[in-house]
C-alpha cells in the first residue's frame, strides 16, 4: 500500500466518521447474516424434534432415542443438533435482534443539537420582519403563539421545518437560501419561544 520515499515510517490515513460507521455497520450486519444463515441450517429439524420428543415421552413410548436417532438421519442433521431445545433458538434470535437494533443505533450518525443562540440570530435576519415577537403581519390570525400552532396543526418542530423549508401562500421558501442546520435551529427556536409565550429569548 505505501512506499517510503523518505524515512520516515508508513502511515496510513485513519477512517473518521461516516466511513468508520458505513464500515461498521456492513461488518456487522454480515456478521448477522452469517450467523442467521448458519443457525436456518439446524432449526427446522431441531424444533420438529423437540415436539416429537415431547409427544413420544407424554405417550410412554420407551423408545424415545430411537425416534430422535431416525429423524436426524431422515432429516440429514446430527443427533446432537436435534437436541437443541426451541428456547435455544429463541435466546439465539433474541440475540440477533438486539445486535442488529444495536448495530443500527451505534452506526447512526450523530445528530447535531439544536442550537438556539444561532437559531434567534436566524429569526431576527430573516423572519422577524413579518414573525416579529410570535405575531404574523401578513396573516393576523396565524401567529407563532402556541395556541395558534396547536390550532393550525403546526406545534410540531418537523412540520416548522417543512414550512420552513418549502414556504406557503405568503411566505416564502428558505431551503435554498440558509443550510438544514440553520432551519434545525430556527424551527427550535420557534418552538421554544411558543413554549415561554414569546415573552424572553433567554
Amino acid at each position: 500500500f505505501c512506499q517510503r520515499v523518505t524515512q520516515r515510517p508508513c502511515v496510513r490515513a485513519p477512517i473518521h466518521g461516516k466511513a468508520r460507521m458505513s464500515r461498521l455497520r456492513s461488518l456487522l450486519l454480515v456478521a448477522v447474516a452469517s450467523s442467521l444463515d448458519l443457525a436456518s441450517a439446524f432449526a427446522p429439524s431441531a424444533l420438529g424434534a423437540a415436539a416429537r420428543r415431547s409427544d413420544a415421552t407424554v405417550r410412554g413410548d420407551a423408545d424415545a432415542r430411537s425416534v430422535e436417532l431416525e429423524e436426524s438421519i431422515t432429516s440429514g442433521t446430527s443427533a446432537e443438533a436435534s437436541l437443541v431445545e426451541p428456547s435455544a433458538w429463541r435466546s439465539l434470535a433474541l440475540g440477533m435482534a438486539l445486535g442488529v437494533f444495536a448495530a443500527f443505533c451505534v452506526a447512526r450518525p450523530a445528530m447535531a443539537l439544536p442550537n438556539l443562540a444561532k437559531g434567534e440570530e436566524i429569526f431576527l435576519g430573516n423572519c422577524a420582519a413579518c414573525h416579529a415577537a410570535g405575531r404574523n403581519a401578513v396573516q393576523p390570525d396565524k401567529t407563532l403563539q402556541k395556541a395558534a400552532l396547536e390550532q393550525y396543526g403546526m406545534y410540531d418542530v418537523d412540520r416548522i421545518k417543512y414550512q420552513v423549508t418549502n414556504g406557503k401562500n405568503a411566505m416564502p421558501a428558505f431551503g435554498e437560501r440558509v443550510s438544514s442546520q440553520d432551519i434545525d435551529d430556527v424551527s427550535n427556536y420557534i418552538m421554544v419561544m411558543a413554549e415561554k409565550g414569546w415573552t424572553s429569548s433567554s
